[in-house]
């Protein structure tokens, strides 16, 4: 993707992000964003067939990012909080609105990523309990801190994460699997 691309893609992202800090996605339309955005319709249409198509490119951007801090490590988290952090402008709309369809799909996309790669030493079931539950409590954590303006630090927020995940799972499975 040239750089040219690149900025009138941001342009259109920062003006939906705008936007939404005052209406639902499906309240907003295309000329909108274009105005916003100070861009044409068309070159909209060059790049994305609707609203949807918009914000759907800024959630699997997050996603992809997000992939990476998927092993509860503590410096993968971080990686991924200052990314959160660097792109606030759109991603705290996005991680704070009331449309949870984006928590949801990542969510199932996390957990199968999980149930793969961790042991717990519990049956499958109570596997996917645990770690759905230490799952939510981190997007929970990461939503409070965008609803906070993302004031605290990244790491100081990587270390409540590390700390709650470890506890969550170790003080879980150990007390489901007698």
């Amino acid at each position: 993707m040239n750089q040219r691309t690149r900025l009138t893609k941001l342009m259109f992202r920062k003006a939906l992000a705008q936007l939404m800090k005052d209406k639902h996605i499906s309240q907003i339309s295309i000329r909108e964003i274009c105005e916003k955005a100070e861009l044409n319709r068309s070159t909209f249409y060059l790049h994305y067939k609707n609203v949807y198509d918009l914000l759907e490119e800024i959630e699997n951007e997050i996603a992809a990012e997000a992939d990476k801090a998927i092993d509860f490590k503590k410096e993968s988290q971080i990686c991924f909080l200052k990314y959160l952090r660097e792109n606030k402008d759109y991603y705290h709309i996005l991680l704070t609105s009331n449309d949870f369809n984006f928590m949801r799909k990542y969510h199932e996309k996390v957990l199968d990523k999980l149930m793969k790669t961790m042991n717990l030493g519990v049956n499958e079931n109570r596997q996917k309990y645990i770690l759905s539950y230490a799952l939510e409590g981190s997007m929970c954590v990461v939503r409070k801190w965008a609803e906070n303006g993302f004031y605290e630090s990244p790491e100081e927020i990587g270390e409540i994460l590390q700390k709650l995940s470890e506890s969550i799972v170790s003080e879980v499975s150990t007390s489901l699997s007698e």
